[in-house]
Parts: structure tokens; sequence; C-alpha cells
């Protein structure tokens, strides 16, 4: 099936993202048993996939076309996650960033001035 399909609903159930993604259902469980997926469960528990899933689906099909073993996909998908939640953390806005000269000026500022009081006490 074409990619517009898959970004026309929110969610999809097993069937159908196995057909989206090309891979079996019987992979898609067994990947999440792995640990490589977590679908969401609707109401009804039924596993329902989203955008986000097609695209990491599509992410560990290309791993394995790579050579990479599952459980070598598992320990970059944790070390994505871990990556993913310091980002926000570590992601500081290049603009938000003083610049290094101002800051020599201010630290050059400095420094007279507590040479300055050092002098007069």
């Amino acid at each position: 099936m074409s990619e517009d399909f898959a970004q026309q609903k929110e969610y999809y159930k097993i069937g159908e993202i196995s057909q989206i993604a090309g891979v079996d259902a019987y992979t898609l469980r067994h990947w999440e048993k792995r640990g490589l997926l977590t679908p969401m469960r609707n109401e009804t528990k039924v596993r329902v996939y989203r955008q986000q899933e097609i695209d990491l689906i599509n992410e560990i099909k290309s791993l394995i076309k790579d050579g990479m073993t599952l459980s070598g996909i598992k320990k970059k998908l944790v070390a994505q996650k871990r990556k993913k939640k310091l980002m926000p953390e570590l992601n500081l806005d290049i603009e938000v960033l003083p610049d290094t000269k101002i800051l020599q000026e201010i630290k050059s500022d400095l420094l007279q001035l507590l040479k300055v009081l050092n002098d007069k006490f």
C-alpha cells in the first residue's frame, strides 16, 4: 500500500499495519515481545498503531536489511530513547548562547573592577 494511505488515518489495527508496512502480523507481534515495538491498545485491548509506529517499523526493517540483529536493534532503540529524553536538557538554542567575545569583555571589566576594589581596600 502507498504511504499516502498510511497517513490518512490516525490509528491502524495490526492487519492494516501489516499491509501498509509489508511485515506480517506474526512478525509485528514478535517484535513487540522482543521490546522493539510498543503499540498502544484501544479500549478493547486491540493493538493500534500510529504513524510513529509505521516509521519505527520502517526503521527496524532498514536495520535488519543492513544486517543488524534484533538484539542490536533493541540496544540501538533504547539508546535513542535515552538520547531523546536527554535532548531537551542538552538542546541549547545557539541564539540563546552568549557571544564569547561579549563574555570576554565582561570578564575583563570585572577583573578591572576587582583590581580597583582591591587597591582601595
